[in-house]
């Protein structure tokens, strides 16, 4: 439960540092927010997880959200590089694990 609160913590903090000059696309709108996800567990486990953070962030920002899972880390890398996601979440859990 700490991992996900920690988690959803560390993605409210990296949608509201949105980029506010010209050029922005969704942000300008208050159109979707797509963002992309690498599983961290087990497939009900991560759908669960996902579902309820896809929830809470379109709760807090008042706007869609349309959350994806991408299968490696590369595939997000990608998706950020062509525009296809406005937000990534990496997993936390190596930070985590640490302290």
């Amino acid at each position: 439960m700490k991992k996900l609160i920690f988690a959803l913590a560390l993605v409210l903090f990296l949608a509201a540092c949105g980029n506010e000059g010209p050029g922005t696309d969704a942000s300008d709108d208050g159109g979707v927010l797509r963002v992309a996800a690498i599983p961290a567990q087990t497939t009900g486990t991560v759908e669960e997880g996902y579902t309820l953070l896809e929830e809470e962030l379109a709760e807090k920002l008042g706007r869609e959200v349309e959350l994806e899972i991408y299968p490696n880390y590369n595939a997000v890398v990608e998706a950020i590089n062509y525009s296809h996601v406005d937000l990534a979440f990496f997993r936390a859990d190596n930070v985590l694990n640490r302290s």
